[in-house]
């Protein structure tokens, strides 16, 4: 399937539900163009939207006409997989999981947080990309792996609360999942990948908890009494989203928040 008129791209043939894709990334790319200034460009984005039939072959294929970096440790056969990919040329890359089984409003805010990653990157600091610019100039000092470390927890935590707030979730109170908060985030280990995908999980359970809208105070210390380890690592998120334009961020902020995940999970 090949829509060069949307940016649509794909070797499987989906039918009518990629017309309805093509209907709901529009739908997200409009909500994220009334949100946020400047706006995002369709003609910049390639939509891929695949089935979890041959994925792992069809990203690499993706990633390689388009030019697209392919990155190992990604697996499209995740749940809801989707990925956001930059290029060359000012071009990105987007693949969402489509498989029948997963609902149109699921589709619809995946779509919202990968568009957020295209915008968050492009606008994340004065002529975009953080990560090129801070995350791989020497290739290995242990400044550099420390900042590249909170800028992957943080990038995830911003593009979620982005489309969090054109997407609202239901309300919940962080009591509900304590227990199980707990439990996921004693998995975690100093330097492991898994680790980091961990920590976003569970800081964005708690930042758009009831507890959190209503006083940081009485979550902190609820946290505390309950022996969550990753307090401060979570405070900082916390403290950052309240910012008008929490998006914007600074090589300081990346390695602080790097260097907190690092030490708190070498102490558990």
């Amino acid at each position: 399937m090949q829509v060069p008129a949307d940016r649509v791209a794909g070797t499987n043939d989906l039918g009518i539900r990629a017309m309805d894709i093509q209907k709901i990334f529009k739908a997200a790319l409009d909500s994220i163009n009334d949100a946020f200034e400047p706006e995002l460009k369709t003609e910049h984005i390639i939509l891929y939207p695949y089935v979890s039939e041959d994925a792992k072959m069809q990203y690499w294929d993706f990633t390689k006409k388009n030019g697209f970096e392919y990155e190992s440790g990604y697996d499209p056969c995740s749940a809801y997989g989707s990925a956001y990919l930059h290029g060359n040329n000012d071009i990105d890359g987007i693949m969402i999981r489509v498989d029948d089984w997963i609902p149109e409003d699921k589709i619809y805010h995946t779509l919202l947080h990968e568009l957020a990653h295209i915008y968050i990157t492009r606008n994340e600091i004065d002529g975009g990309h953080f990560q090129s610019k801070y995350c791989e100039k020497t290739g290995n000092t242990m400044r550099e792996n420390t900042v590249y470390c909170g800028y992957s927890i943080w990038r995830e935590i911003a593009a979620e609360t982005v489309a969090i707030s054109l997407d609202p979730a239901p309300s919940y109170s962080i009591h509900k999942y304590l227990t199980e908060l707990k439990a996921y985030s004693s998995q975690i280990k100093p330097n492991d990948q898994k680790g980091k995908i961990i920590i976003e999980d569970v800081i964005l359970t708690i930042l758009f908890s009831d507890e959190a809208r209503l006083s940081d105070e009485s979550l902190i210390r609820l946290l505390r009494e309950e022996g969550f380890k990753f307090i401060e690592t979570a405070l900082l998120c916390i403290d950052k989203v309240k910012e008008p334009e929490f998006w914007k961020i600074d090589e300081e902020f990346a390695y602080i928040l790097g260097f907190t995940f690092l030490k708190e999970s070498a102490l558990q």
